[in-house]
């Protein structure tokens, strides 16, 4: 299949993956108190660290081996069988692990039926094999597939959940859906494939494991463990307020950052055989990033009480601070992002990368244990973001000293969409001032804001709005 379709497919699923929760969660959220979401959230977390081990580094292990072997059917055989046997070991070894700690650590009959039935998911996992189907470019089935269990995932829900005393029934769905979708997938490729449990490549294949489980999940250091800490010292419903708030970020930040993942092939490309070229476009990136995300951030942070309103009701009042501290954060993991991606990744310092995500993810493991008895979701989210600024400036540091790049992602003109995206605050507080209604505010801010900043940039004819035609291009970008 060609790049072009690949690209579309992909770009068709990250988008209903992106729309998806937003479209079924306020139902959610309305029908499931703060408790239960929160008891949801915290057995996630918990699980996820198991679910970690289960997989191992499977998932992006297996793209690149078998996207190298994949036209010798015998090594795509061999590569297939070493990790699909390894993956029914590991998760099979977590799974027993994981369910005695359940049964006889975990008291809270509620939060131990949660783990429970998320447990099922570590079976669901020895059938993901969906690094067989993406290494092998089957995007439009992982994207038909994909859109067809998500839909009737959430129509169980729509038709299932009625009240508070469906929460179990709601973890059931999710379980359900992601079992039948891994073995589907699993049924596609087996057609492809002559499976035989083997452990002859277990040697040659376990220390690259590994080492990919330590590169991906590093950043569990920051968001999952600051769910494990609520659950422990703040409770259910502070889990929920920052589930929630994340929730919404996350949805926004995706949309955003789609910008940067596929500036990535360009960035790579010239990195690796024109560096001038590679700094200029990791320059013109970096202001395409501030261009939108300054705006936002500062959307989210002064209407977060109306978007709460709308997207999850009065019982969730208390995510309104969390989600104006998100909204901060924000800007932070937008850069910290960039250096990851844009900058380290390209230029093969993955191995750096690791270490600065492991001393900031301690640094902010002893923030939260520090203030343990005080936590809460604003509290936790204010020390993440302490965390990531230090990882920002070490991975900067890095940059400067081994790369000279510095001035390609803080250069002094962006700080031109900040400033105008600050004076959004005068406006929208006038507009709250005259107006009452959570949709009216909301849809007349977006409006007049949006408007003032496009005039503002017009201008000054912005470099942004040159590049995308709406002013005439001087040789001297502003």
């Amino acid at each position: 299949m060609g790049l072009v379709k690949n690209f579309a497919y992909k770009s068709i699923l990250n988008f209903f993956s992106m729309i998806l929760p937003i479209l079924v969660m306020p139902y959610v959220y309305r029908k499931l108190s703060p408790n239960s979401i929160g008891m949801i959230e915290y057995g996630t977390s918990l699980f996820t660290y198991f679910s970690i081990f289960g997989m191992l580094g499977i998932y992006n292990y297996g793209i690149r081996e078998i996207s190298r072997v994949r036209n010798v059917q015998s090594e795509v055989n061999r590569v297939f069988n070493a990790l699909f046997s390894i993956g029914i070991l590991s998760n099979l070894c977590v799974a027993i692990g994981y369910y005695l700690l359940v049964l006889f650590a975990v008291h809270d009959t509620t939060l131990k039926t949660i783990l429970f039935l998320l447990g099922i998911n570590l079976m669901a996992n020895i059938f993901n094999i969906e690094w067989f189907n993406e290494a092998n470019e089957e995007f439009k089935f992982i994207t038909i597939k994909s859109i067809i269990v998500r839909c009737l995932s959430v129509l169980a829900i729509f038709l299932l959940i009625e009240n508070n005393n469906d929460t179990y029934l709601y973890v059931i769905i999710t379980v359900i859906a992601l079992l039948i979708n891994n073995i589907v997938s699993f049924i596609y490729a087996k057609k492809r494939l002559v499976i035989q449990f083997s452990f002859q490549s277990f040697t040659k294949v376990i220390t690259p494991l590994l080492w990919i489980l330590v590169l991906n999940n590093t950043f569990i250091l920051y968001g999952n463990l600051d769910k494990t800490f609520l659950g422990i010292y703040a409770g259910e419903a502070e889990v929920a307020y920052y589930s929630v708030a994340n929730k919404i970020m996350t949805a926004i930040y995706t949309s955003v950052m789609v910008l940067m993942y596929v500036s990535y092939p360009k960035l790579s490309f010239y990195a690796q055989n024109d560096y001038v070229s590679y700094k200029r476009e990791l320059s013109k990136m970096v202001r395409y990033t501030s261009f939108l995300v300054m705006p936002i951030s500062v959307f989210l942070y002064m209407l977060s009480k109306e978007i709460i309103l709308l997207f999850a009701g009065e019982q969730y009042i208390g995510t309104i601070q969390p989600l104006r501290f998100f909204a901060i954060y924000m800007i932070i993991t937008s850069f910290t992002s960039i250096f990851n991606h844009q900058v380290m990744l390209i230029n093969r310092r993955e191995k750096k990368t690791v270490l600065f995500c492991l001393i900031c993810g301690i640094i902010n493991s002893i923030g939260l244990l520090i203030f343990r008895d005080t936590l809460n979701s604003s509290l936790v989210i204010l020390i993440t973001t302490l965390s990531e600024c230090i990882l920002v400036g070490l991975m900067a540091f890095y940059a400067y000293k081994k790369m000279g790049i510095l001035s390609e992602v803080f250069a002094f003109c962006n700080l031109k969409y900040l400033i105008l995206s600050l004076a959004f605050i005068p406006i929208i507080l006038l507009i709250k001032y005259v107006f009452i209604n959570s949709v009216i505010v909301l849809l007349l801010s977006i409006l007049i804001c949006i408007l003032f900043y496009f005039i503002m940039l017009y201008s000054c004819k912005d470099f942004i709005l040159q590049q995308i035609g709406l002013v005439e291009q001087k040789n001297v970008a502003i």
